[in-house]
C-alpha cells in the first residue's frame, strides 16, 4: 500500500515538468501490479491550493471546476482515507519523538495518517524530506 503525496499528483499535471513522466509511469506501474494507492484530506487540500494558485505564484492557475474534476479522477485511482478520530494525539506522540519544526510538521501528519492505516510507503517527489521518519519508506517515482 502507498499513500500518494501531493508532489506526485502535481507533477502528473505539469505537462512541461520532466518528473511528470516518472510520476505518471509510477502510478500506472503500481496500479498494474495490484498495489493499493491512497490519498487523504491533506493531499487534496494541498493539491487544490497549488492548482488554484496563479502560475506567476508557482501554481497551475486552474479554475474550481477543473480542479474538482482532477480530484474526482484522482479519487478513482487512489481512494480517500478518512482521518482517524485520534489523529491529533497520534501526531503529537510522533512530534515528541521527532521534534519537527516548520514544514516537516505537515510531512509528519502524512506519516501519522499512513501509520494509523498500516501504510508503510509514501510515494513522493520529496523523499529526502521524509527519510527521518522510520515508520514509513519514502519512495521516489523514479524508484518504482
Amino acid at each position: 500500500m502507498f499513500l500518494v503525496d501531493t508532489s506526485v499528483w502535481v507533477r502528473c499535471l505539469e505537462k512541461d515538468n520532466p518528473l511528470g513522466v516518472d510520476c505518471v509511469r509510477a502510478i500506472k506501474k503500481l496500479k498494474a501490479s495490484g498495489e493499493e494507492l491512497w490519498t487523504c484530506a491533506q493531499v487534496v487540500i494541498e493539491l487544490w491550493a497549488v492548482c488554484s494558485r496563479p502560475r506567476e505564484a508557482n501554481g497551475l492557475g486552474f479554475d474550481a471546476e477543473t480542479i474538482d474534476k482532477i480530484v474526482t479522477d484522482i479519487l478513482l485511482i487512489a481512494p480517500h482515507l478518512d482521518e482517524p478520530v485520534d489523529i491529533g494525539p497520534r501526531w503529537r506522540r510522533f512530534a515528541v519523538r521527532y521534534a519537527p519544526s516548520g514544514k516537516p510538521c505537515h510531512d509528519l501528519r502524512l506519516v501519522t495518517l499512513a501509520d494509523a492505516y498500516g501504510i508503510d510507503r509514501i510515494l513522493t517527489c520529496n523523499a529526502s524530506d521524509l527519510k527521518r521518519f522510520t515508520e514509513i519508506k519514502a519512495v521516489h517515482p523514479s524508484e518504482v
